[in-house]
C-alpha cells in the first residue's frame, strides 16, 4: 500500500528574532494609533469646552444686559439719583461696600431698582433710625430705603430691622432701624447744615455683580448670592459720561477720578474676560500672547487696569492648572431714570 506524501513538508515556524520585530512593530502602530485618539479626544474636549463657555456667557450677558437696563425702575423721579454705583479695581475707591470674597483685581457693579415704588413721610430721623408714617408698606429687612428732603437732599441705608407703633391710632408708624453708608452720606454737610429728610422711598433689594476669589461671576441680592458663571478672569466696567448736561454721553472712561460726580453716569459697557478651566491643547496662542492682543485691540486698558500676572498667578493656585486661551464678551446699555426728576 502506498502512504500518502505529507501536504506540508517545510515545519519551519517564525524565529525568536521575526517575532520581536513584528511585536515591536505592532506596539509602534498601536502607540500611533493611541497618541492619534488621545489627541483628537483632547481636541474635541477643548472644542467642547469651548462651546461651552461660549453659550454660558451668551446667556449670562442677556441676564445682566436686561438687569442693567432695568436699574433705576421705581427710583423716586422727585429727586435725582445715581442708579449705579461702581467699584473700580484699579483705584479700589473706598467707600463701595465690597463682599469679603470679592476678586480685587475685578471691577464691581451696585444697581438698585424697586418692585414695590412706595413714597411715604418720614419723621424722627437719627443716624441709626428712622419713623414712617405708615404702617403697611410692604417693606422687608436687607432692602435698601432712600430718604430725602426737599432740597434733593438723599441717603441711601439699608434696612435692619422693622417694628411697628399703632400705640397712637391717630398717628401710626413703622420704626426702621437701618445701616448708612450705602449712598451718600449726610453725617457732615458743609456749613454744619445736618440732614433731615422729610420723605422715604422704597428701593427694594440691592443688586451687587461681581467675581469672588474662585472666579465665579455672582450677582447678590439682599441675603441670597447667585453664581451666574465660572472660569472668568476679570470684569472690567467702563461707564459713559455726561460732562455737560445735555443728556448725551460725551465721553467713556474706565476711572473714576475722571468723574466729578456719579451723575454723569448715563451710560454702561461691561467686558466680562473668560477663559477654560484648564490650557486648551491644540490652541497656538498662549494666554498672555492673547491678552497683549486684546490689549492693542482695546488701545491699551486692559494693561492698566488689570495686573494679569496677579491674576494668572492667582488662577492657577485656586484651580490648580493654567487657564485656557481668554475670551473677551461685551455689552452696552443706557440706564434709565437718571436724566429728569420732576
Amino acid at each position: 500500500m502506498l502512504s500518502r506524501a505529507p501536504l506540508f513538508t517545510n515545519k519551519k515556524g517564525f524565529t525568536l528574532v521575526e517575532l520581536m520585530v513584528g511585536m515591536v512593530v505592532a506596539v509602534m502602530v498601536m502607540g500611533m494609533t493611541y497618541a492619534i485618539f488621545t489627541s483628537q479626544l483632547k481636541l474635541t474636549k477643548t472644542e467642547m469646552s469651548i462651546n461651552d463657555l461660549q453659550l454660558n456667557t451668551q446667556t449670562t450677558l442677556r441676564y445682566l444686559a436686561k438687569e442693567l437696563r432695568n436699574a433705576g425702575y421705581g427710583v423716586s423721579t422727585k429727586i435725582t439719583v445715581p442708579v449705579v454705583r461702581w467699584f473700580d479695581s484699579d483705584e479700589n475707591n473706598s467707600d463701595f461696600k465690597k463682599p469679603q470674597d470679592m476678586n480685587t483685581s475685578s471691577d464691581a457693579i451696585f444697581y438698585f431698582r424697586s418692585n414695590n415704588p412706595s413714597e411715604f413721610g418720614a419723621q424722627n430721623y437719627s443716624s441709626t433710625s428712622v419713623d414712617i408714617t405708615r404702617i403697611h408698606l410692604g417693606l422687608r429687612e436687607n432692602e435698601l430705603l432712600l430718604l430725602y428732603d426737599s432740597n434733593g437732599n438723599y441717603q441711601i441705608v439699608k434696612i435692619l430691622n422693622i417694628s411697628e407703633d399703632d400705640s397712637s391710632a391717630s398717628n401710626p408708624c413703622t420704626h426702621i432701624t437701618f445701616e448708612p453708608g450705602w449712598g451718600q452720606d449726610f453725617s457732615h454737610l458743609p456749613g454744619g447744615t445736618s440732614f433731615s429728610p422729610s420723605y422715604a422711598s422704597c428701593l427694594g433689594d440691592f443688586n451687587l455683580l461681581y467675581v469672588d476669589n474662585n472666579n465665579v461671576l455672582r450677582i447678590r441680592r439682599a441675603n441670597d448670592n447667585f453664581p451666574l458663571m465660572r472660569n472668568v478672569l476679570s470684569l472690567q466696567i467702563m461707564v459713559g459720561r455726561d460732562t455737560d448736561g445735555d443728556d448725551v454721553v460725551d465721553s467713556w472712561t474706565y476711572n473714576i477720578s475722571d468723574l466729578t460726580s456719579l451723575y454723569e453716569i448715563k451710560a454702561v459697557k461691561m467686558f466680562i474676560i473668560t477663559a477654560t478651566s484648564t490650557e486648551e491643547k491644540g490652541v497656538s496662542m498662549n494666554v498672555m500672547d492673547k491678552i497683549d492682543q486684546i490689549d492693542q485691540n482695546a488701545n491699551g486698558i486692559w494693561s492698566q487696569e488689570v495686573d494679569w500676572s496677579a491674576v494668572l498667578s492667582n488662577y492657577e493656585q485656586v484651580h490648580g492648572g493654567q487657564p485656557g486661551v481668554p475670551r473677551v464678551y461685551s455689552f452696552g446699555c443706557e440706564l434709565r431714570n437718571v436724566y429728569t426728576c420732576n
